[in-house]
């Protein structure tokens, strides 16, 4: 189907919509409130007994923010509830939202096996449905695993073809941890990947969409599910260059944060994503560049670009843990050095892929007394660390625990409450003033004056 560009407005309907949402993940739990905001009831379904028993009392099962709170009041309102049984949820419901993981499987392609068993459960629901149903696929999955694998499941398991006895959707999502909520409610962009002639799914979904008021793009399904990989793709692939541009820069005495504004000045570049760090993390853009790269060699196309920010990516937490070192004059064994941020980016406890990791791998290699703090994620880091065969990591109580006695402290995630520490706080609890901020969480002008010794991604040495 040719590509087709619309704007979606408020549609008119007597009485909401009642859904299914299979998975209640980030993406399952956040993508279910955004639809009860707008007056439909919900249905979450999931495998793990305690995440539904959580919802079904209104307990958010992760930290995300505005998550608790939307999700306490439409439980108690009546508009979300949640269930083990896919069969009930469908058969209640006019469209089932498909929202289980897709992880990285050893060959970086995705792991489909969620996704598979999803879409044999709600077919078993489809086959006595006697109502037209429709399937909508929000998992991120490489172009044709609709078409290949989600639909095979579903006809087979339904007895029905589709699209005449069901329909499949792609319908991707493009939250962010951290703002997951808020970019649900307001999306820059729908956009749904249909099967040809299927004019009663589109119709469905532009009502269900309506209410959301954005602009709406209809594609095929290959096309829907590459919209998503390449996005994500591309935006981990501009953090990449910005933090080897960054790098070059400090190596040259400019500033580099300074030279990427200028950058993104342009109005042709734009300066979303030119900003330099530890590198990314999180469940979707390493997984997201895998993906990419192993579907292109399944196909024989090269994919040097995704491969290319993969490596810059595992080089970043050196460049850091080296800024420290060097500033120690070569040694870190036994100085005490505070890492401050464990999760992978501010607002989540998430720590999947996180920066922090190989970050403290270095240090403790080096012999390094790491004190971690985060305000957050603490316990899913030590967790993580110990599964990785690391050292159980210290996890200090409060930002000033960590930072006393340190001789340098690293910023790894730019949680508001590093943002604003003053320099007085590292002058006073530090044996030693050097912060090496890894996200440009400070002003280095302002630690300077302070009396702190400053490093920063980007930033030239004093």
């Amino acid at each position: 189907m040719p590509l087709q560009s619309a704007t979606g407005g408020p549609a008119t309907r007597s009485t909401p919509r009642r859904l299914a949402v299979v998975g209640t993940g980030y993406v399952g739990l956040v993508t279910a409130l955004a639809f009860a905001e707008h007056g439909n009831h919900v249905r979450c379904v999931d495998v793990i007994p305690e995440r539904v028993e959580a919802i079904s009392k209104g307990r958010a099962p992760f930290y995300e923010p505005g998550v608790a709170e939307a999700l306490a009041r439409h439980v108690s309102e009546g508009r979300v509830a949640a269930t083990t049984d896919t069969t009930s949820a469908v058969e209640a419901s006019d469209a089932t939202f498909l929202c289980v993981g897709t992880p990285s499987a050893e060959d970086g392609s995705y792991d489909l096996s969620q996704l598979r068993a999803a879409a044999r459960d709600v077919g078993s629901a489809l086959a006595d449905l006697e109502r037209h149903h429709v399937v909508v696929t929000k998992s991120t999955v490489t172009p044709t695993v609709n078409r290949q694998t989600v639909l095979p499941e579903l006809e087979a398991t339904s007895g029905k073809r589709a699209p005449g006895g069901f329909s499949l959707v792609s319908n991707p999502e493009f939250l962010r941890e951290g703002s997951a909520l808020k970019d649900a409610l307001e999306p820059d962009r729908i956009v749904l990947g249909l099967m040809k002639g299927d004019d009663g799914a589109e119709t469905l979904l532009r009502e269900i969409y309506g209410p959301f008021d954005r602009p709406v793009l209809v594609t095929s399904l290959e096309g829907a599910e590459l919209v998503k990989l390449a996005s994500n793709s591309l935006l981990a692939i501009k953090v990449a260059f910005a933090n080897e541009v960054a790098n070059v820069a400090a190596a040259v005495g400019a500033d580099g944060y300074q030279v990427l504004e200028g950058v993104g000045m342009d109005h042709r570049l734009g300066p979303h994503f030119l900003r330099a760090g530890a590198g990314f993390g999180g469940s979707c853009f390493p997984k997201d560049l895998q993906a990419l790269a192993a579907f292109a060699d399944s196909i024989d196309l090269p994919a040097l670009m995704p491969r290319a920010a993969l490596e810059q990516n595992q080089v970043q937490p050196g460049v850091v843990a080296a800024m420290v070192r060097t500033a120690l004059d070569g040694d870190v064994e036994g100085r005490r050095v505070a890492l401050l941020g464990l999760a992978f980016k501010a607002d989540t406890d998430d720590v999947r892929e996180t920066r922090a990791l190989p970050i403290y791998s270095l240090l403790v290699g080096w012999g390094a007394n790491v004190v971690c703090h985060d305000p957050r994620a603490g316990p899913a880091f030590e967790r993580l660390a110990v599964q990785e065969g690391l050292p159980r990591p210290e996890i200090a109580p409060d930002v000033s625990s960590a930072l006393e006695g340190a001789e340098a402290a690293i910023i790894q995630t730019e949680w508001r409450e590093y943002r604003e520490l003053g320099p007085d706080r590292f002058v006073s609890l530090m044996a030693r003033p050097l912060v090496v901020d890894g996200r440009r969480a400070l002003d280095p002008e302002k630690m300077r004056r302070g009396g702190v010794t400053y490093l920063g991604i980007g930033h030239p040495a004093p």
